[in-house]
């Protein structure tokens, strides 16, 4: 009798071991909002039909977003939880595209590649990250090459911040015999687009005319900040023959 208490015991014992392990729950999921496609630069969101024109494209929201379960340690901490249909067009509703959004990319809050439509003329660079501007700045280009030489694409990519590092000669009181110094000059510049060939940074008026002045009369190259640190608490001594002479023993 005592080994049949004993296996109806162990016999519930792995009933209960079954149903728990069945009934377990799983990751805690969230319900966010992603992209249904691809979506272009300079779209507008629309929550009515629009016909495009040459120079505006319109995309149904319905048609450009949609609502996805996810668990709650993927789903990025700004992604816009989906709250409803209504909620979604409230919000959308005349956004631009500023840069490319791809299709499953998750929606942010707020998220800095839709701008308002009429804050920025449709397809400006101002679009991009209107947010990333301060008040008195202007976008200002600049000539840059990566590693290959002048033909090679800049090596910064937009949101990186950088220092730029410049060589002047004939300067008036320099201690070199061709009066040339390099120094770090300007710093902290938040690197806003990329082309080709040049890296667009957002400065004030004085530094765009500062660059400008260097640019032309000297030699300069970037360094690039690791992530985070956009301060100008930077300070570097002059380098001129003097100095290389001292340090490196030449």
């Amino acid at each position: 009798m005592l080994l049949g208490v004993l296996l109806a015991l162990a016999a519930g014992t792995i009933v209960i071991y079954i149903v728990s392990t069945a009934t377990s729950t799983g990751p805690q999921m969230i319900t966010v909002v992603v992209a249904k496609v691809d979506l272009d630069p300079n779209t507008i969101l629309t929550v009515t039909p629009q016909k495009n024109t040459p120079t505006a494209k319109y995309m149904l929201i319905s048609d450009a977003f949609e609502a996805k379960q996810v668990p709650v340690d993927v789903a990025p901490e700004n992604a816009y939880k989906w709250i409803s249909e209504l909620d979604l067009e409230t919000k959308l509703n005349n956004y631009v595209v500023g840069q490319s959004i791809y299709q499953g990319d998750y929606l942010r809050n707020p998220d800095r590649r839709l701008s308002l439509l009429g804050v920025c003329p449709s397809g400006s660079l101002t679009c991009i990250n209107p947010g990333a501007l301060k008040d008195g700045q202007v976008l200002f280009a600049v000539d840059v090459h990566g590693p290959g030489g002048a033909s090679a694409k800049p090596f910064a990519v937009a949101g990186d911040y950088v220092d730029f590092i410049f060589i002047e000669c004939q300067l008036p009181g320099s201690k070199d015999p061709q009066g040339c110094e390099a120094q770090t000059t300007l710093k902290g510049l938040l690197v806003y687009a990329v082309t080709e060939s040049q890296i667009i940074v957002a400065v004030t008026h004085q530094q765009a005319v500062e660059i400008l002045y260097l640019v032309s009369t000297g030699a300069g190259e970037m360094a690039i900040r690791r992530p985070s640190d956009n301060t100008d608490s930077v300070s570097t001594l002059e380098v001129d023959k003097a100095y290389i002479v001292k340090n490196f023993g030449y």
